[in-house]
Parts: structure tokens; sequence; C-alpha cells
């Protein structure tokens, strides 16, 4: 099991295992992501995927803590179709490889960024401590922020982008996961 710990800040969403995170310090699953709708389907896919996988080599599971991450994906999907099935979550456990897709693909298909087209994006870093390399990754499930609100190097180019395109300019109602991976020599606590 990795060592993992999790924060939230201003959140309110239906994810699931992070109490057990929170608690024992410990990641024993994948962390899939999906929409808010969706969460309960993957959450089963997940643990059915794992039961079967250690069926394959003979280990008793006699508990499983998933890791599911949602954001809401209204804005541009017809959430209540709930399209998500056993058999994406499977394709998309099996597919997964360290080069991935980004962008409007996987939970990322109807999320919104500053009410533009949002989705997942990744990004990393070397960082050397005490002359020892280490990895620091990033994986952002982006659905947040007003168009208005748009900051770009400084430069706020929201504003300009609104006048020329028109949304709904009321209160920010996303959200977003961060997901951060690293090989520092960290505790759960850190």
């Amino acid at each position: 099991k990795l060592i993992a710990s999790s924060f939230i800040l201003n959140g309110y969403g239906k994810s699931t295992g992070l109490m057990q995170i929170d608690e024992i310090g410990t990641l024993e699953s994948i962390i899939a992501l999906t929409n808010t709708m969706n969460v309960g389907l993957v959450y089963d896919a997940v643990t059915d995927y794992t039961i079967e996988e250690c069926k394959k080599e003979n280990i008793y599971l006699s508990t499983f803590n998933p890791v599911i991450c949602e954001c809401n994906d209204s804005y541009l999907n017809e959430i209540h179709n709930r399209v998500i099935k056993k058999e994406h979550v499977y394709k998309a456990i099996e597919n997964a490889t360290l080069d991935f897709e980004e962008g409007d693909v996987g939970a990322g298909k109807g999320m919104s960024c500053h009410q533009l087209k949002g989705g997942i994006g990744s990004a990393s870093r070397i960082v050397n401590l005490n002359g020892t390399p280490y990895t620091v990754g990033v994986l952002v499930l982006s659905n947040h922020g007003l168009l208005k609100d748009l900051t770009i190097s400084g430069r706020n180019i929201g504003k300009e982008l609104s006048k020329k395109i028109n949304v709904d300019q009321t209160t920010d109602k996303g959200s977003i996961i961060s997901i951060i991976a690293t090989d520092i020599p960290l505790s759960c606590r850190q």
C-alpha cells in the first residue's frame, strides 16, 4: 500500500475512500475519476475488478477501500444519463499507461474550466533535495471558474473574452480534483 493523504478545501464532494486515507495514511486502490452521478457505479466497478484480480492470484480480499473522486460536469453534460458502465471502467483500468491521454477524455469529457472546455491535464517537475533528484507529478481534473476571472501570466484575459463570448456570469459552482504523486520519502502526515 502506498503512503497517502488527502486535503479538502471548501469541498462538499461525493468522493469515496478519503476518510480511510486520512485515518490510516495509505492508499489501497487505484484513484478513479468520474462525474458526480457516477461515483457509485465506478465504485462498484473498481471493487468488482479488484475482487476478480485477487481471485486470479488466489488472494482473499476481506476488505477494500476504493478511492473515487468526482466533479460535477452538468454544465456541459446531461449528467442524469449516467453513461458510465462497468465495461468503461474495466477498459480504463486495463488501458492505463504511463503515457496517457489528456484533455477531453474520460472524466474530463464534460468538464469546464473558466466556462471554457476543461478536462484532464498533468504536469511534472524534477526537484533536487540534498543532491537527490525526485519527481513531483500532478494530475488535474478541472471543472471550475468563471470566464471573467480567467488570468494567465498575471493578465486577466477573461474580462476581454467575456465581452465576446456570452456566458452566465453568476457564481462559480465548480470544483477541481488535483492528485499529486511523488517519490520523495514523505510520511502520510507530510
